[in-house]
């Protein structure tokens, strides 16, 4: 596939899902992931890799209602021309059949026990299908550390009261 090409599956992939993530259009979402293929979502507040298309949803949804003012800022690829080929040794080099995608995030969230709100920054890092535009793989990290404990603890008093079954053994405080 041409970096053109490329560059078309990553608009339409980022504009769909921008707008599904703030318009808190969850089902929309989740048509963006392939689910015939075998999806996975690595989340850092419950330290378990998720396969179950209605976990994954259950996560994004309380994801967008945890941080506070959620809204995208940039976007990277690991498909730049300038990049490749990149030089043996050095990292990973780019399956052709995949499209890597970082997308920043910023918002607040509120620590539960004090109150507080800290700012939070994230990162969505998608693996891309490049035939079919959808997505196979999504990890979410965040920062700073005040920010994560506290989207931590939201996180897991949400998921213990909707759904224990999804947190591992790890992931307890």
């Amino acid at each position: 596939m041409s970096t053109a090409n490329h560059s078309e599956v990553i608009q339409t992939f980022w504009k769909q899902w921008v707008d599904a993530i703030h318009s808190k259009d969850l089902e929309k979402a989740m048509k963006l992931f392939d689910l015939d293929a075998s999806i996975t979502f690595q989340s850092p507040a419950v330290n378990k890799e998720y396969k179950n298309p209605l976990e994954i949803m259950t996560l994004l949804k309380n994801v967008v209602d945890i941080v506070i003012g959620f809204h995208y800022t940039e976007i990277y690829t690991t498909h730049s021309p300038a990049l490749s080929p990149l030089p043996p040794g050095i990292m990973k080099t780019p399956n052709p059949n995949e499209i890597g995608l970082a997308i920043v995030f910023q918002g607040k969230v509120q620590d539960r026990k004090t109150n507080k709100l800290y700012d939070i920054e994230g990162i969505d890092l998608f693996t891309l299908n490049a035939a079919t535009g959808k997505a196979t793989k999504l990890k979410v990290m965040l920062r700073p550390m005040r920010a994560f404990l506290a989207f931590m603890g939201q996180m897991q008093y949400r998921l213990q009261q909707q759904s224990p079954q999804m947190m591992s053994p790890k992931s307890k405080l």
